[in-house]
């Protein structure tokens, strides 16, 4: 999402359900490329490993990593956990 008003440009990232489907190697580096590019990145993951096969065809749907509060603490993220009970493992 691309924010333009008074001649300054905001780049907004939300990442929803998507983190948990790439490994964490490859979703933190995403995360690093984001931060340096946006303004603000809300992200959306269970908490801890929410198990999750591929399913209609789609080898994408499965689950290959775990996300925690401390996760994106060290990522400098400032965290609020919503629906804690949601999606939790």
């Amino acid at each position: 999402l691309v924010v333009e008003k008074n001649n300054y440009t905001t780049k907004q990232y939300v990442l929803m359900d998507v983190l948990e489907h790439l490994t964490k190697d490859v979703a933190t580096e995403a995360i690093s490329i984001m931060k340096n590019l946006g303004n603000t990145i809300v992200a959306f993951s269970p908490l801890g490993f929410f198990p999750q096969e591929e399913y209609d065809n789609n080898k994408y749907q499965k689950h290959l990593s775990a996300w925690s509060e401390q996760d994106f603490i060290d990522l400098d993220f400032k965290t609020d956990v919503v629906f804690a009970y949601w999606n939790k493992a």
